[in-house]
């Protein structure tokens, strides 16, 4: 156990002696410094290599929009930049100083986030079936891709392919997909699992 006790709590500490409330989401840095999503507490921890935790406190209104539980988080590793999805409707954008904005308030239920080799950020929405291409600051959002059926997590591999988590329905179980612009397809099942 790198860090946490096992109950569900809210303390920061050295390795088992801090405790998480639903942590979802996970990135790392170059350092290996983690970075969790806690969702029922409402913080972004973050867990050096050594195991200690401290805590980014997300308030409930951020420049004028209510951000609702962490849910999944990536980092951008150039900037330093935290992005948050809150499995509602919105994108929070934690600078390295710890400043903070929600730089989308769309359609409900944003879920997976992930930062693209080309430098866009990739969001799934949930209920949409569909993953969404947008610029660092929110402001341009274009559908990547839109035959998921509910899609999350979002990850990228070495060589700049998308894998997205979500659900095959003509094998009615759990998948990772494969996605490219337009389309995905269902590469591993739960079986794999």
């Amino acid at each position: 156990t790198l860090a946490g006790s096992g109950q569900a709590l809210k303390y920061d500490g050295q390795g088992q002696l801090a405790s998480f409330n639903c942590p979802w989401g996970i990135t790392v840095d170059d350092a290996g410094t983690l970075y969790v999503a806690d969702d029922y507490n409402r913080l972004v921890r973050k867990i050096t290599p050594d195991g200690s935790v401290s805590s980014i406190d997300i308030p409930v209104t951020i420049n004028g929009a209510n951000f609702y539980s962490p849910y999944d988080i990536t980092l951008d590793k150039t900037t330093h930049t935290l992005y948050v999805t809150d499995f509602n409707q919105h994108l929070l954008k934690i600078n390295s100083d710890n400043s903070m904005a929600v730089i989308y308030n769309g359609d409900a239920t944003t879920s997976g986030i992930a930062v693209g080799p080309d430098g866009y950020l990739y969001m799934a929405n949930n209920n949409k079936a569909t993953i969404f291409q947008l610029s660092k600051d929110g402001l341009t959002v274009n559908t990547y891709s839109s035959d998921l059926s509910v899609p999350r997590n979002i990850i990228f591999d070495n060589a700049g392919n998308m894998y997205a988590a979500g659900f095959d329905a003509s094998q009615g179980q759990a998948a990772i997909f494969r996605v490219v612009k337009g389309g995905a397809t269902a590469m591993y099942h739960d079986p794999v699992f």
